[in-house]
């Protein structure tokens, strides 16, 4: 084995033992994915056949924004799932014409995904006899 070859190994060895501690730490601090509902009105167009969500984290541009389709004018929901608790993301829709054409993009808001805290354990008492 050449020099060249060790230091890649051990690059490897590193990189591998971050990612394994990274998901180490991920599961024992108790980070869940969280899911949630996105909901909104549906315009006064016949036109409409579908929405288009679109979901991305806070500090980034919505072009990285993942799309949730939800076909039909009367379904004006769609499930997003796998959010990170502690996480702030924001939403914004588009409704779908019959002929394909996107509407303007509705108001975007944003949503920090509350951190599960397990509540404290309820008491129990014991009494004793006499």
């Amino acid at each position: 084995m050449n020099i060249q070859q060790s230091k890649t190994n051990s690059a490897l060895i590193v990189l591998f033992c971050l990612i394994l501690g990274f998901i180490i730490f991920a599961l024992a601090s108790g980070a869940q994915a969280k899911d949630i509902t996105l909901s909104w009105t549906q315009p006064d167009d016949l036109r409409v056949v579908g929405y288009i969500a679109y979901c991305w984290p806070y500090n980034q541009e919505r072009t990285t924004a993942i799309e949730i389709v939800a076909e039909g004018a009367d379904n004006i929901s769609v499930n997003i799932l796998g959010l990170f608790e502690g996480q702030t993301y924001n939403f914004a829709a588009r409704s779908k014409a019959d002929n394909e054409q996107l509407s303007d993009w509705s108001e975007t808001i944003n949503y920090a995904i509350p951190i599960y805290i397990p509540k404290r354990p309820e008491i129990l008492i014991l009494n004793f006899g006499d």
